[in-house]
């Protein structure tokens, strides 16, 4: 097959990786970098692929090909924007491989007639053969991710417009108030759900909401769907918090410091696409925090730590458990007090510790590198 992978971002460094993998498997492949997206029709009409490849779903790529040639989407991120496609509909052959569980509907309604779930993958570096697991590593339980405390963080900019919005308009000043406060209870409602996994906050804003208050959000450009986003986003970064409490010390790397608890040693950012996997494979224990809206599915941080030969420490969800085994190739926790004693367990058992990295590592390396998603994504052009 002829495959024209379009790179979108120039921080999805590992798309060029994809498309070697590509031609290692017997396509003949062109590879289009983000900087020449305003090109991608004339690429496509230039070169007439049989298909055009892009990581997440995109309008913009629809609407530049405009049903010319198949789109296949591998949409690696959960999908909060419910309203994505409504001005750019899929034309009849394109097709999205979701890697969130609940998304496969939301495409669906997009209008997508061939919708699939399939779990992500490894997307660092590659490397030529698995490192081993280290028996002496410098970091001890390590998480890497955004802890959303200020910067991009959707909610505390809504408080703080919603704040300034009340101090100028005494009209309307008392209704968001009641909208602030209604969307504090709702979270910490939400944080009394972390411990057991549960996400309460569509179900308890939307039976706060009165139907005037509904009104008045989407008087400030505030869908109910986009304020349920907001405060899921929310919800996220004090659900890592919360879990990261339970710990005596930690190693983190992300955008941001975290709040002030516990022995927690910040490292700044890293970056994600090669310097991470010295991370993986020099920590005791990795943390996968999985975001408690997108509970039905795996980040990529799962694939890449068992990648790097690195011990995995996970939140248990059905996707996670369905592709790795619980005290073979992952350790996994559903409650604080075995979040402790895993992490406790882990630390004092090296055998036990490396057991886990090397099997997880040799089931990554051998059932979910790219090469192995790619007679999926292509089976239907078959």
């Amino acid at each position: 097959m002829r495959i024209l992978v379009y790179q979108r971002y120039p921080y999805y460094r590992f798309v060029p990786d994809f498309a070697a993998d590509f031609a290692a498997t017997g396509h003949v492949v062109r590879c289009v970098p983000a900087a020449e997206g305003p090109q991608l029709r004339r690429h496509a009409a230039e070169w007439k692929p049989d298909c055009v490849f892009c990581v997440g779903a995109s309008p913009a790529v629809g609407r530049a090909l405009s049903g010319r040639v198949p789109i296949i989407y591998y949409e690696l991120d959960k999908i909060l924007n419910v309203e994505l496609f409504t001005d750019a509909p899929p034309a009849p052959a394109d097709r999205v491989f979701v890697t969130y569980r609940g998304d496969e509907a939301l495409f669906r309604g997009f209008g997508f007639r061939h919708v699939a779930y399939l779990p992500f993958c490894v997307n660092v570096r590659p490397e030529k053969e698995p490192r081993a697991p280290r028996c002496d590593p410098p970091y001890g339980v390590s998480f890497v991710g955004s802890l959303v405390r200020q910067q991009n963080n959707e909610y505390r900019q809504l408080v703080q417009a919603m704040i300034a919005l009340a101090a100028r308009d005494a009209g309307r000043a008392a209704v968001l108030r009641e909208l602030l406060a209604i969307f504090e209870a709702v979270l910490a409602e939400q944080e009394r759900h972390f411990a057991e996994g549960e996400y309460v906050v569509p179900e308890r804003l939307r039976a706060a909401l009165r139907p005037e208050l509904v009104q008045t959000l989407v008087g400030l450009k505030i869908p109910l769907d986009a304020a349920i986003h907001t405060l899921g986003k929310e919800a996220a970064g004090r659900q890592r918090h919360f879990w990261l409490q339970h710990l005596a010390a930690a190693d983190l790397w992300g955008s941001e410091a975290p709040a002030s608890a516990g022995d927690w040693r910040y490292h700044g950012a890293i970056e994600q696409y090669g310097g991470v996997s010295e991370v993986f494979s020099g920590s005791e224990i990795n943390l996968n925090l999985q975001r408690i809206y997108a509970r039905d599915g795996l980040s990529d941080r799962v694939f890449n730590v068992l990648h790097a030969g690195g011990c995995l420490l996970a939140d248990r969800t059905e996707p996670l458990t369905a592709l790795f085994s619980e005290g073979e190739e992952i350790a996994t926790y559903a409650s604080p007090e075995e979040f402790a004693a895993q992490a406790e367990r882990l630390h004092a058992d090296p055998e036990y510790r490396l057991r886990l990295a090397a099997n997880g590592q040799r089931r990554v390396w051998e059932r979910h590198l790219f090469r192995h998603r790619i007679p999926t994504l292509l089976e239907a052009f078959a």
